[in-house]
């Protein structure tokens, strides 16, 4: 008895017939894709917090160090990162909850960057004393 597979609809002869998740006949090269985007799926989550606490670190940094307002640029930079990643629907259900912490530590990276660059600035022109 052969079936065949349910992405790509090869035929499959009965000891190549594997099952997905959902109980779903599949080949071997549908598998190994589908388990190949979910690795990825999972790295491109990492990233994303990783970007996020880093801008909310750049943003306290940036009042002790902020040569040229680079930290200032990378933190705004930091929270669009986020904000554009988590506006794709799938990616923002897929985290739920932490994704919520994510634009919050973004929001906040980006609010403590911007002070300090205007810290900054205004220093440098004179108008407060530091």
């Amino acid at each position: 008895m052969e079936d065949t597979c349910g992405k790509c609809g090869t035929s499959l002869a009965p000891a190549k017939i594997l099952y997905d998740e959902y109980g779903g006949v599949i080949c071997e090269k549908c598998l190994e894709a589908a388990e190949e985007a979910l690795t990825n799926q999972i790295r491109s989550a990492g990233t994303l917090k990783t970007v996020a606490y880093s801008g909310l670190g750049g943003g306290i940094l940036a009042f002790l160090f902020n040569p040229y307002w680079l930290l200032t640029v990378v933190t705004v930079a930091c929270g669009v990162y986020v904000f554009k990643s988590l506006g794709d629907t799938d990616k923002a259900a897929r985290l739920g909850r932490p994704g919520e912490k994510l634009k919050k530590a973004a929001i906040l990276g980006m609010a403590l960057g911007g002070m300090a660059g205007v810290v900054q600035l205004l220093r440098m022109m004179g108008k407060l004393a530091g």
